[in-house]
């Protein structure tokens, strides 16, 4: 059963977002490392907020981004 977006902690990492999204990790990855997804860099990691996820779900054609 997926998890609502609530259940999540506020500040979300790539393999989070994947997760939520159902997509796999690399996707993820790269939504947030093109800017699609709004994030900071943090050494290695990617990190996002649950409304930046949020928010980029109502962004018209997010849908043809995740086929991509």
């Amino acid at each position: 059963m997926a998890k609502g977006l609530d259940s999540y902690p506020e500040v979300m990492n790539a393999k989070m977002v994947a997760e939520y999204l159902d997509i796999g990790y690399v996707k993820a990855l790269s939504l947030l490392k093109s800017g699609s997804i709004p994030c900071v860099r943090i050494g290695n990691a990617y990190k996002t907020t649950r409304i930046a996820v949020e928010s980029w779900l109502h962004v018209p054609g997010y849908r043809e981004i995740l086929k991509t």
